[in-house]
Formats: C-alpha cells, sequence, structure tokens
C-alpha cells in the first residue's frame, strides 16, 4: 500500500519550505532580540549622563540621539512650525518646534512641547512665549521614521507628521540667507510652566518595546508543530 508521503509528493516540498521560513523568521527575531537589547543598553547609559553644555551649532556633530545637553539663546517665536497629531493623556494637539539662535550665531530647533489643537482660540490656554536668552535643557532627537500609513510632510502647507530637521533647516534658511543653520532637534524636558501654561515639555524617560523573544518563540513553535503535523499525517497507517 502507497503511504500517504508517497502519495502526495508536494506535501513534503511545502512542509519543508514553510518550516525554512518559519525557522527563518524565528532567528530573525532573535537577532532584532539582540540589536534592541544593545540599543535599551546605549539609550538607557547615554540617557543617564548629564547634560553637555552646548554653545554652538557645530558641536552637535557626531553627538548620539537621546544625548541630554544645555543650551542658551534666544527662540525665534514667528518662525515655530506645528508638529501635528500629539498626544497628551489622550488629548489631541501639537508640538511646537521653534528655532533657537544660539550665543554664537548659530541657529537649531527645540521641541518646546505640546499645546491642545485649539491652542490659539482657546482664552484658557497661556502659551509661554519668552523673549531674550533662555536656557533649555533637553535631548538630541533625530529624523523620525514615518509610518507607511502616513502621509508625505508637506512644507507649503505646513503639515509636519513627523520630525524632519532637514527640512526645517532648509526652509529656514530660504528666510534667513547666509546665516548658520544646523539641521538639529532637541527635545526640551524642562521648563517653569508658570500658572499652568503651555507648552508640556516631554518626559524625558523612555519606554522600548522588546517583545521579539516571544516573537522568536512563536514563530520557532510553529515550525515544531508544523512538523508534528507532518509526522503524523505521513506515518503509514497500522493494520488492525
Amino acid at each position: 500500500m502507497m503511504t500517504r508521503l508517497k502519495r502526495y509528493p508536494w506535501l513534503s516540498l511545502c512542509t519543508f519550505g514553510a518550516f525554512i521560513v518559519l525557522c527563518g523568521l524565528s532567528y530573525w527575531q532573535m537577532q532584532r532580540l539582540y540589536w534592541k537589547q544593545h540599543f535599551i543598553q546605549n539609550m538607557t547609559e547615554t540617557l543617564a549622563a548629564p547634560p553637555l553644555v552646548i554653545t554652538s551649532g557645530k558641536q552637535f556633530q557626531n553627538l548620539p540621539e537621546f544625548r541630554r545637553v544645555q543650551v542658551e539663546g534666544t527662540l525665534l517665536n514667528n518662525e515655530t512650525l506645528h508638529l501635528q497629531a500629539r498626544y497628551y493623556q489622550s488629548n489631541l494637539g501639537f508640538h511646537l518646534i521653534t528655532p533657537l539662535k544660539l550665543s554664537d550665531g548659530t541657529y537649531i530647533f527645540i521641541n518646546r512641547g505640546w499645546v491642545p489643537k485649539d491652542y490659539k482660540t482657546n482664552p484658557k490656554v497661556k502659551i509661554s512665549q519668552p523673549k531674550g536668552e533662555i536656557q533649555v535643557i533637553g535631548l538630541v532627537r533625530g529624523t523620525e521614521t514615518p509610518r507607511s500609513y502616513l502621509p508625505q510632510n508637506d512644507a507649503g502647507q505646513g503639515l509636519w507628521l513627523w520630525q524632519d530637521p532637514e527640512s526645517w533647516a532648509a526652509i529656514l534658511r530660504q528666510k534667513l540667507p547666509n546665516k548658520a543653520i544646523f539641521p538639529v532637534l532637541i527635545q526640551q524636558t524642562h521648563n517653569a510652566r508658570e500658572d499652568n501654561g503651555f507648552p508640556i515639555p516631554q518626559k524625558s524617560n523612555f519606554e522600548v518595546r522588546n517583545d521579539h523573544l516571544q516573537y522568536a518563540i512563536t514563530w520557532g513553535s510553529f515550525a515544531v508543530i508544523l512538523l508534528i503535523i507532518y509526522g503524523v499525517f505521513t506515518a503509514p497507517k497500522r493494520k488492525a
């Protein structure tokens, strides 16, 4: 009597192919696990370092993301951009992105924090717009990688859905020609917030999900289960 294995030769090929794919996915998740652990360790060590005093935009070269810094300068409040679709305690609003002129005449950008979406029309919302030199303590941040479902930023319409310091610097260079404008973004983490005003600075602690071990085990389990099912199905039936 022909066994099921001989009757269905394509079954072995499909099973073998699926098994390789599942094992590959499990291995890939393990590689992601090691990368994420290294990333979290580096970020934790970087966040733990004391603020680095910066006096020029040139000093930001080669600084890692999440490095805590302290800068002093003057805000260009009339050049503020709005980073949209940002939440604070489930409330929709914006992040205010404002250029900062440092003492040496170079420019960078400050994410000052969250404001409600109706902040321009709501009389109860008091927006702090300090004039003169201020001190900012925050974290160096980079360009965000937009998710696939997000539309592109539209500079012409002032639509900014993800952080893009390169584009912000290019726009400001058109308004301030011959000025040294660096595509550097500082996420402000401290401010006085007088009278519970706005913007609300972002927290300096980050929670990074690391579920890759769970995913690796899941894919590996599927591979084992597949082999068990294959073995049961192809095993010759015992005669009564």
